[in-house]
């Protein structure tokens, strides 16, 4: 495993330029101005160390680089794998409906258990935008990184266009009365805001489903009913806390904007 590069120790090895105790200023991306000076004070000391320095650097540098693709390519296959399990439980919710009205107890059971998966799915498309835009490489990765909110959107609004027409008037006109106002509320990206808005909308479709079983149940909601209902309404408040974390600022690394071959 590779960890953080640093340069402190570099800084005091080396004599200090007109006897100052004062460290070098590091901007608010990062310490390269401290790093080239450094270098550069090393440069006219010891060529040589500094020659070998610089290769080490910029091996790191080559090292952190293939780290953050490949942790780009993990963050992309956490992501599709969240959507193909929105797919599924869309799927899934097209007979869950019809069943409510045989077996309304089987319908809250079977509502609570794929709202966890909603739950788990949203999970990781959250924690894998975060991986994605948490970058441990310095410059030009960093720099690539950042431009990921541009990107186009990921293909899932295809599979889900005919999402509203499926459903009957009064549970779409549900979804789209209780969906917009919460994501008009959140600062998504365009990929976010559609995969935000798949999720949501199975949300309130389970949450419906599991509404209309617990009226058709009545006075016989037993104590495991119950407990499932209350199951459903926990997942449904982690759906949207991780729905929230794709709003939120993504972190920088602790090196911000270094490129350790400046």
């Amino acid at each position: 495993m590779i960890g953080p590069v640093s340069t402190q120790g570099v800084a005091l090895s080396l004599p200090k330029a007109g006897g100052s105790q004062t460290a070098a200023p590091r901007s608010a991306d990062g310490p390269p101005e401290s790093v080239a000076r450094t270098l550069e004070a090393l440069q006219q000391l010891d060529p040589e160390t500094a020659d070998v320095l610089k290769q080490s650097l910029n091996a790191a540098q080559d090292a952190l680089e293939q780290l953050d693709a490949a942790r780009q390519q993990m963050a992309e296959q956490r992501k599709a794998a969240a959507e193909e399990r929105l797919r599924q439980i869309h799927e899934k919710l097209k007979t869950l409906r019809l069943f409510a009205t045989m077996d309304p107890k089987a319908t809250v059971r079977l509502a609570t258990q794929w709202s966890r998966e909603l739950a788990w799915a949203t999970k990781d498309y959250a924690e894998a935008n975060d991986m994605a835009n948490t970058p441990s490489s310095l410059g030009s990765a960093l720099a690539a990184a950042a431009g990921d909110s541009e990107a186009e959107p990921l293909s899932t609004a295809s599979s889900f266009a005919e999402i509203k027409a499926r459903y009957e008037a009064a549970l779409r006109e549900q979804v789209l009365g209780d969906v917009t106002p919460f994501l008009q509320a959140l600062p998504l990206t365009r990929e976010h805001a559609e995969f935000a808005f798949n999720v949501r909308s199975i949300e309130i479709t389970l949450k419906a489903t599991v509404d209309g079983a617990r009226w058709m149940l009545g006075d016989k909601l037993d104590y495991a009913t119950g407990r499932n209902v209350k199951s459903a309404k926990t997942a449904w408040r982690q759906v949207e806390h991780h729905l929230r974390e794709l709003s939120q600022p993504r972190r920088t690394s602790a090196f911000g904007g270094v490129n350790l071959r400046a």
